[in-house]
């Protein structure tokens, strides 16, 4: 338990997306308009307010299973997804 309630553990700040999360994926071949629409399946994460703000594991989980059963919904491949994934949980 949180100070100020019950704590979520490890996230991945708005800052920690933008300059690491993203610097990440884009050496791995990502382009602007990929790492968009990945910023924004997270947009609420990253500008919640208080205790809540952040990308949290389980947040992480939730939209890597969404990307990988909701293919018709994205542009991003399977090797795509994993590096959205490990760059996400290496962050964490």
């Amino acid at each position: 338990m949180g100070f100020f309630g019950p704590d979520r553990g490890p996230h991945v700040s708005r800052d920690e997306f933008h300059n690491k999360v993203k610097s990440d994926l884009h050496a791995k071949g990502f382009n602007h308009r990929e790492l968009e629409q990945l910023e924004g399946y997270f947009h609420w994460s990253l500008h919640e307010e208080g205790s809540q703000k952040g990308i949290d594991k389980h947040e992480v989980e939730r939209t890597v299973d969404w990307l990988r059963e909701h293919r018709q919904h994205h542009s991003f491949s399977d090797e795509q997804i994993e590096h959205i994934n490990h760059a996400l949980r290496k962050h964490l």
